[in-house]
């Protein structure tokens, strides 16, 4: 029994492992089998780790690569590419910016399976390899996009590879970039990134390069041929190799079956070098100053309009070609919006290269006496204080400030007695502004300046006198165009901007000329500006001012007519132009505010609209005066007209004119103004009155002393010297400096005018015929 259960117990055990054996083979044979694909798996695992993971600061320092920014225009057109630090033109467009037949183009040329690898296309590796087998030598390559902005990245790092290695490592990193990115952003950074040499990178630069257009205006065919220059520059360069650069791209694979020879040498004949020139340097320079953009903003929509900033360069060209013979070296010109403060146009200098002529300078920032442009600012103050367009002011030689004399002519050297503020403002007389000024005060004139916006007044405020009146500071024609929006809003000046706004945004300044007064103040002298009837007097009936649509317009000169300006307005925009010389040279002959004003007008016609025109002047009522005193007209006026008055302030009648007993028409001038109107009417001898001192010297009082004014040439600041009392004519006068004869002249009137004299003490003796004479004294500082 136990040799049986023995050898059956044995037996049967063996047997039975040898069943539990064959039963437990399959499931430890399917993990044998699971285990290399594990293995691999978790090798790509780990691959993609490393791919995806592991630092790749070359491609983090290429992602955040400078690029060159775009300035555009307000309607979209380019103004200029901004190059790098190294003179590189780099310029980035999303993918989605690109027209379809560009990417299609450069994939069809250079990667068609693109979507389908993963970062090596082995079908084109075995297509290069039997190419160049059967060729005998290296005829076609096998990179990829990804491969070769991998190959980008490494040279801009400043690495590079040759040979095997090098290929092994561009391989390595093409995988490491598909691990990282999708195939958009892959296509998109190699897109604006291919080198096509001639100091441009990508294919929006290229464009401009090559074409000198933007690639939104490209054809398709002209895409085929960028898409060949990058394998050779010199030799494909389109611009100097047309038909070598159609006969390589008819070539490509991707490119032969879609454009035929003939298209693309067609295309090719199209290629222009880009000049890549700056259609506004001085305003980029200012809005760079004043509005840093972020490196994230490449593509800077301004508020100029490209077209209108290269009429107004064009004409501010010309005019000074025309005059080139009075040595008017430069000119500058400003236009705005007048309701947002947009700047539509700016050209700071004839040519910004032009070093000659200083071009680099800024004529639109740089500061230059402004002559009687700043008139119209004086006049607003002097409504604001009580003054009105009737009130008369007097054009007579001043005896202004006590024993400081400072004695203005107007532009012809003549005085016009009594005359309205409207026609005073209206034709630019001097003496009118010096005597509102003295009233006013150059204090509170210069602080009404810098509430509007000049801030270069508020510097030069402890050494300005008078002579501000006439505009012998120094002010920039940004400001005085930033001053002049005043005139077409009523509400302020509005700040200028360099972006487009909208005009819901814009904010006015805080100069506070709301009440009724104020409002009335703006539209009055906005008025008279635009009154070409009331500018006749100091600009005739025929000046370049005389428009034939509602407008308004100043012109002023300094310097000896270095400096000349126009300023003119419509209600939408304004409008500023400077001529003159940075360089300090004198001009040659005569030349007047015509010059710029002629620009002005032009580009005010092209900008106007036939329906625009200005609000009635707020809070008045048209009333009837004399023409000559201001009054309300009486029967006995021999001249009315019409003016606009405040309601609680209208004039008396006129008092001047009368009709004496045998009903002849006579004026009584008030008594300041009697020794003019007697030497206008007789050219004769005027007798003192009844009870006034014989022999006497009216002007210049002595003890006088004069000063000189830096904007006005000698001659236009000429003494006048006035006696009366002193018998029958001719006259003598003899005129010592320091005790010594240095003038004699005679003549039958006691006016004389000498050339404004040298700094000195000067001694003045006027004789009559009959012996009657007088002296006075005065001093030149």
């Amino acid at each position: 029994m136990n040799q049986r259960f023995s050898a059956g117990t044995v037996g049967n055990f063996f047997s039975l492992m040898s069943v539990h054996k064959i039963r437990r083979r399959p499931g430890r044979l399917r993990m044998l089998l699971l285990l290399p694909p594990l293995g691999v798996l978790l090798f790509l695992l780990l691959l993609f780790f490393v791919l995806r993971f592991t630092p790749y600061p070359e491609l983090d320092h290429f992602r955040v690569r400078e690029w060159s920014r775009e300035y555009l225009d307000r309607y979209g057109a380019l103004l200029y590419v901004q190059p790098l630090a190294n003179g590189m033109r780099r310029i980035f467009r999303d993918l989605d910016e690109m027209p379809d037949s560009l990417v299609s183009t450069f994939l069809d040329a250079e990667d068609r399976r693109f979507y389908l690898h993963p970062g090596i296309d082995p079908l084109a590796v075995l297509r290069s390899a039997v190419l160049n087998l059967h060729e005998g030598r290296i005829v076609s390559g096998a990179s990829t996009i990804t491969m070769q902005l991998a190959r980008i990245i490494e040279t801009e790092s400043g690495g590079g590879w040759s040979g095997f290695e090098g290929k092994l490592r561009e391989t390595w990193n093409s995988f490491r970039l598909e691990s990282r990115l999708s195939k958009r952003e892959l296509l998109q950074l190699w897109i604006n990134a291919i080198p096509f040499g001639f100091r441009c990178e990508g294919v929006p630069a290229a464009g401009m390069t090559f074409f000198n257009r933007p690639v939104e205006e490209l054809s398709p065919a002209q895409f085929a041929l960028l898409s060949v220059i990058p394998r050779s520059p010199s030799l494909y360069d389109p611009v100097e190799h047309p038909e070598t650069a159609a006969r390589a791209a008819a070539k490509e694979p991707g490119i032969k079956g879609r454009f035929s020879y003939r298209e693309l040498l067609s295309a090719a004949r199209e290629a222009r070098r880009g000049v890549w020139t700056n259609q506004a340097p001085h305003f980029i320079n200012y809005f760079n100053s004043i509005a840093p953009v972020r490196s994230k903003d490449l593509r800077v929509k301004t508020s100029i309009d490209a077209e209108l900033n290269m009429r107004l360069r064009e004409r501010i060209d010309q005019t000074l070609d025309k005059h080139s013979r009075n040595r008017l070296g430069n000119g500058a010109g400003l236009i705005v919006r007048n309701d947002t403060g947009e700047i539509i146009s700016w050209v700071g200098s004839r040519e910004f290269w032009d070093d000659e002529h200083q071009g680099q300078i800024d004529g639109v920032l740089v500061r230059n006496q402004p002559g009687s442009t700043l008139k119209p600012f004086l006049y607003t103050l002097a409504i604001r204080s009580g003054f009105l367009p009737n009130s008369i002011l007097p054009d007579l030689p001043l005896e202004l400030g006590g024993a400081a004399v400072y004695q203005p002519f107007n532009f012809d050297r003549r005085f016009h007695g009594p005359v309205r503020l409207r026609v005073a403002l209206a034709s630019s007389l001097n003496v009118p502004a010096v005597y509102l000024i003295e009233r006013l005060g150059v204090d509170a004139f210069a602080q009404f300046l810098v509430d509007l916006g000049f801030s270069s007044i508020k510097e030069q405020r402890g050494s300005l006198g008078t002579g501000l009146a006439l505009g012998n500071a120094e002010v920039s024609l940004f400001e005085l165009v930033h001053g002049y929006t005043l005139f077409s809003r009523t509400d302020g000046p509005v700040p200028l901007r360099p972006l487009p706004v909208e005009l819901g945004s814009v904010e006015s300044s805080e100069i506070g000329l709301s009440s009724s007064r104020d409002r009335y103040a703006v539209a009055v002298v906005r008025d008279i500006l635009g009154d070409n009837r009331s500018r006749v007097l100091g600009f005739g009936s025929d000046s370049v001012m005389n428009l034939a649509f509602p407008s308004l317009f100043k012109t002023g000169t300094a310097n000896q007519f270095q400096n000349i300006w126009a300023i003119g307005a419509i209600p939408e925009y304004t409008v500023g132009v400077w001529i003159g010389n940075f360089t300090g040279e004198t001009v040659i002959g005569k030349t007047g505010s015509s010059i710029p004003a002629s620009i002005v007008a032009e580009l005010l016609d092209v900008l106007h609209k036939p329906d625009s025109g200005y609000p009635a002047i707020p809070g008045a009522v048209r009333v009837k005066i004399c023409a000559v005193s201001g009054m309300a007209a009486t029967a006995d006026d021999p001249s009315t007209l019409y003016e606009y008055l405040p309601p609680d302030r209208l004039p008396d009648p006129c008092t001047w004119h009368h009709r004496d007993e045998r009903g002849k028409l006579q004026v009584s001038y008030p008594d300041i103004f009697r020794v003019w109107a007697q030497t206008k009417r007789s050219g004769a001898f005027v007798a003192a009155r009844e009870g006034e001192a014989e022999g006497e010297i009216v002007f210049p009082p002595d003890g006088s002393r004069f000063f000189a004014d830096p904007s006005l040439s000698q001659e236009a600041q000429a003494v006048r010297i006035e006696g009366r009392g002193l018998g029958p004519p001719p006259y003598a006068l003899t005129l010592y400096r320091h005790g010594m004869a240095v003038l004699q002249r005679s003549s039958n009137l006691p006016l004389f005018l000498l050339p404004f004299p040298e700094k000195g003490a000067y001694r003045i003796v006027i004789t009559g015929s009959g012996g009657c004479s007088a002296e006075s004294g005065f001093e030149v500082w």
